[in-house]
């Protein structure tokens, strides 16, 4: 499997081709934006072999990364639906209430702030943030609930949070997404 970067596409492609080239055509066009900056420089396509392992014959996890309404929820649900076999996400915890309709351990594991703190000192997470007076974060046993199943662990995190798994010790693959324009992620969010 390999996974294809650049600045107009995202594409994930399953059939083990190793021609770069093969990824380009395959891919261009089919799949939607995930990162188009004009404002950055992208030269270069990038294809990441993903066969390292973390734990064993684990495959490495995925981190999206980017601002809120850029489309990451987006992305990892098409992933999940059109590679259930292959990709789980990474439930994270919080201490906010539930919003109607979330459930715990589904949306996100929902704990007191107390339990959460003595879990961060303890160094069970490998990210944490505060965000609005509310922690959330990435516990290793999430990640690991993942792997154990035999699937590659994709976990959604905001920048600050990324940030700090690439500071642990998580071989992961990074992708940072970026709005097509500040103006049209400006849209999204008041929508």
């Amino acid at each position: 499997m390999k996974c294809l970067l650049r600045s107009d596409l995202l594409g994930i492609d399953d059939q083990g081709e190793e021609a770069p080239e093969y990824l380009l055509n395959s891919l261009d066009g089919n799949l939607p934006v995930a990162c188009d900056s004009e404002s950055k420089d992208y030269q270069t396509s990038t294809v990441v072999d993903d066969k390292t392992g973390v734990i064993g014959s684990a495959p490495k996890p995925i981190v999206i990364s980017g601002p809120s309404g850029v489309g990451k929820g987006t992305l990892i649900n098409k992933l999940m639906k059109e590679f259930p076999s292959k990709y789980g996400f990474s439930v994270s915890h919080t201490t906010r209430a539930p919003r109607e309709k979330e459930l715990d351990g589904v949306h996100y594991h929902f704990t007191e702030r107390s339990l959460m703190e003595k879990d961060i000192r303890d160094g069970k997470f490998l990210e944490f943030a505060s965000v609005h007076g509310n922690l959330y974060g990435t516990s290793i046993e999430a990640v690991e609930a993942v792997t154990d199943s035999g699937k590659r662990c994709i976990l959604d995190i905001d920048v600050q949070g990324a940030r700090s798994v690439r500071a642990s010790s998580l071989d992961a693959i990074f992708i940072f997404i970026c709005p097509p324009s500040f103006e049209e992620l400006e849209e999204r969010l008041r929508a």
